[in-house]
């Protein structure tokens, strides 16, 4: 289709069945040109200006205004004299920014008549330096923030996206969030995604946005999406920003679809009890999502959260409560998902995506909550627990029963050991599977050979009923990893290919 089109060259934009371009919606072409190399993507660009449309729209969907060590920073200027381009400007519609570092030593004047005057000041008052360096900071901050606000201002009308992000280690300075989240109140009549990652202190700008959002013509957001990252700041301190934090929430609470909520492995003294205590309002979401770094104790009271999923639990759709593992040599389990879901039903659920707590913990609660969506549950995605061999059949036989056309349809389970037993049970007790996921902690079979027992189980055995056309194996995170040589892993291939008659990805990129 490509070359068909690159090689035609035609104003008129007619192709060989006799349909015009220009006739077809661009949103239909860019739907299509997702699908095209981006080598062959850009030969469109000469085609006609139908296509031309079509390129730029995609080129220009999303742009990066970031400045990365390893980029300089006059690349940057570049592109945001681009944007103000408004045959570019118009075209953007998420805008991702990444604060950068400025340099806060003090400024060494250039001239030798700058030199004697500051020399000159400084010895009648021996706080000038440090005045001075202030004030050239500030002027720094002043020249960046600004060449970044006149690129957005140049696009705003477009942009239903927007996200900041940086990076905890290195020190930003403060005002630079700050003026990154002043674009907000231009962007808000538009603005359906929003993605922060920020020092928890500087949602205060949020407040004056907060006020203005009870206008209805503002309330247009649907995805939000929360970093926080406190630091060593007192909980005292932290309680007020998040108030401040809630106050904007509530302000969108009856437009917002999806609300994602982190927490750093840095932030000492949050706690998101009282965060999620004052939480309250309409809403229809349809996604919620909690992560919380394993082993920090970022949420005393697990009962909280469990109040606020009751009041949304007849909308939600997809439910995420993780706690992803940042140090594999300290594993702490996490009791908080499961304790804050106990008791609660949610028949709408489609996705499940849940961090399980230690191993004297039953899935009892877990399998409550499978129990009362049977019908619409189809992503169901188990992590940070080995399971033992009955746990294993406790939850395939919660999942056994699906309804006509129904039933899980992604499962991601960690096993202790991957054999013949289990592969049997998820297979051929639920043949609905598409997309499965195994993490397990070591093979069947003599330490020797560990995977011999398991080829001999596959080889010659065909799951006819069977739907798998995705399968992942992941081997669990530990200090010593599983090692499988090459010819191994080619065996398991091929095993697995001639058992699952639809199996299309076969992928083991955690086997080295």
């Amino acid at each position: 289709m490509v070359k068909a089109y690159a090689h035609c060259r035609r104003l008129d934009g007619v192709d060989y069945t006799g349909v015009k371009s220009r006739e077809v919606p661009p949103e239909i072409w860019e739907k299509i040109a997702n699908f095209i190399p981006r080598d062959e993507l850009l030969k469109l660009y000469t085609v006609n200006s139908a296509f031309l449309n079509v390129v730029l729209n995609l080129k220009y969907k999303r742009v990066d205004l970031s400045n990365e060590p390893d980029r300089p920073q006059a690349e940057l200027r570049r592109k945001l004299d681009r944007l103000r381009n408004q045959f570019v400007a118009g075209r953007i519609r998420s805008l991702y920014i990444r604060p950068w570092r400025i340099d806060e030593e003090q400024a060494v004047p250039t001239s030798l008549r700058s030199r004697v005057k500051l020399g000159l000041k400084s010895l009648v008052d021996p706080e000038f330096p440090e005045f001075y360096e202030k004030e050239q900071l500030k002027k720094r901050i002043f020249d960046d923030v600004n060449v970044v606000l006149d690129a957005v201002a140049a696009c705003k009308h477009g942009i239903t996206e927007y996200s900041i992000d940086w990076d905890e280690q290195p020190r930003y300075h403060a005002a630079l969030f700050s003026h990154f989240l002043s674009p907000l109140l231009d962007l808000a009549h538009n603005l359906q995604k929003l993605h922060l990652k920020v020092p928890v202190d500087s949602f205060r700008a949020l407040f004056p946005i907060g006020r203005k959002f009870e206008f209805p013509e503002l309330r247009r957001l649907q995805e939000l999406t929360l970093t926080l990252s406190t630091g060593t700041l007192p909980k005292a301190e932290i309680d007020y920003h998040l108030d401040t934090l809630v106050v904007f929430i509530h302000n969108v609470f009856r437009t917002l679809k999806s609300l994602s909520i982190a927490t750093t492995s840095s932030s000492e003294y949050v706690d998101l009890t009282h965060f999620f205590e004052t939480l309250e309002g309409e809403s229809y979401l349809h996604h919620f999502s909690l992560s919380i770094p394993s082993g920090n104790y970022h949420l005393s009271n697990p009962l909280a959260l469990g109040r606020f999923l009751r009041r949304h639990r007849n909308t939600l759709r997809s439910l995420a409560l993780r706690s992803p593992i940042a140090d594999i040599t300290q594993r702490t389990p996490a009791q908080w998902p499961v304790e804050a879901i106990k008791g609660v039903k949610f028949p709408e659920l489609m996705t499940l995506h849940l961090a399980l707590g230690g191993n004297s913990e039953r899935l009892d609660d877990v399998i409550h909550v499978l129990y009362s969506c049977p019908t619409t549950l189809h992503t169901l995605l188990l992590e940070n627990r080995v399971l033992p061999s009955q746990d294993v059949e406790y939850l395939i036989s919660a999942l056994d029963h699906p309804a006509p056309g129904g039933g899980v349809k992604r499962l991601r389970v960690t096993v202790k050991t991957l054999n013949d037993t289990f592969l049997d049970a998820l297979f051929h007790r639920l043949p609905q599977l598409e997309d499965v996921e195994i993490v397990f902690k070591r093979l069947a079979g003599q330490p020797g050979d560990p995977f011999s027992d398991l080829l001999q189980h596959l080889k010659g055995r065909i799951y006819v009923a069977s739907q798998v056309k995705r399968l992942q194996l992941e081997v669990v995170q530990s200090p010593v990893p599983v090692l499988l040589p090459n010819f191994a892993k080619n065996l398991l291939y091929a095993a697995f290919y001639s058992s699952l008659p639809l199996l299309k990805d076969f992928v083991s990129h955690t086997l080295p």
